[in-house]
């Protein structure tokens, strides 16, 4: 079922790994409190969150994969995002604030509502968010913006 829905959502290069996803989500690991339960009877299914997770696990699968198969391509990908975490910090401090993130969302055509902001921050943020003087780092930032 998990894995049917992401090679509809993905194609099936990606089958492999949904299904090695699948796999491990049966087993008990993976998401915690998952509705996915095959031992239960009843019919399974996942929520729209718990969907979104896993669509995001296997679009990191497959970029770490483009990665490895097209260094070169990647290193001019990374310039432009060093270029593009330069132009997002404003105050030149090295990371990223929240009314900067807002500043780029807006830009790139995003409606940053707080509830979502607040939502996304703590699972790309490795340490206490504190909005009025923390910031986020360059992989944090692209983590965010993915």
């Amino acid at each position: 079922a998990l894995s049917d829905a992401m090679v509809q959502m993905f194609g099936l290069e990606v089958s492999e790994f949904t299904q090695a996803l699948g796999h491990q989500l049966a087993s008990g690991q993976g998401l915690q409190k998952s509705s996915f339960d095959h031992t239960g009877g009843e019919p399974e299914y996942m929520t729209f969150n718990e969907f979104l997770i896993f669509a995001r696990k296997v679009r990191e699968d497959e970029l770490a994969k483009c990665k490895k198969e097209n260094p070169a391509l990647i290193a001019v990908k990374d310039k432009h995002e060093e270029e593009e975490f330069k132009n997002a910090d404003l105050d030149h401090s090295g990371g990223i604030s929240e009314r900067e993130l807002r500043r780029v969302m807006k830009k790139k055509g995003y409606t940053p509502l707080r509830a979502v902001i607040d939502e996304i921050i703590p699972e790309v943020c490795d340490d206490d968010w504190d909005p009025t003087y923390s910031e986020m780092d360059f992989e944090e930032f692209f983590d965010f913006m993915m």
